[in-house]
């Protein structure tokens, strides 16, 4: 009986002190796409994510994107965002090269999604700034963040995509 209560009390101190680091996306700018307006809310609502994280979720780091160029940092409305970038950003979080990977790591994304058919082959996105499926410009392929999460070392992974079309993260036939 003893032995469990030092288990759980040991398993209690390591859950408190795990690493904790949060990528927060916020992609209201659409000016350069011609299928999407945009949007208003996604860059205030990844924000107060960002600030409940850091008021209350013990995080070592919250990281905003894209961020604003100034102190306090915050996630920024106008930056314009490629998909280059945003795979940088959570490939840096998942995936981290040179650095050691947390124990537990948080995704959030707001903005846009959308779906991408070639043929009989369906493909969920996370739309970027100049998403324009026509110009093959379209976003981060969830089938790439899937790979990504299949890699990351970390003990436990949260995922929250607010946006159209996220649950083809799950749809593990079309890979």
């Amino acid at each position: 009986e003893r032995c469990r209560v030092y288990a759980a009390s040991i398993y209690l101190l390591l859950w408190l002190h795990m690493s904790r680091d949060a990528l927060v996306v916020g992609i209201n700018n659409y000016d350069g796409s011609p299928i999407f307006k945009s949007l208003k809310a996604p860059v205030n609502d990844a924000e107060g994510v960002a600030q409940v994280l850091d008021d209350y979720g013990d995080f070592d780091k919250v990281l905003r994107f894209p961020p604003t160029r100034k102190e306090p940092i915050r996630v920024c409305d106008r930056t314009k965002v490629t998909s280059r970038d945003l795979k940088h950003e959570i490939a840096n979080l998942l995936n981290p090269v040179g650095k050691q990977v947390p124990e537990k790591v948080l995704l959030y994304f707001s903005g846009h999604g959308l779906q991408d058919q070639i043929g009989a082959t369906v493909e969920g996105y996370l739309a970027v700034s100049n998403c324009n499926p026509d110009n093959d410009v379209i976003g981060v392929p969830l089938s790439w963040l899937k790979e990504q999460l299949e890699q990351c070392k970390a003990r436990q992974q949260i995922v929250i995509l607010d946006c159209c079309h996220s649950g083809d993260l799950l749809n593990f036939n079309q890979l």
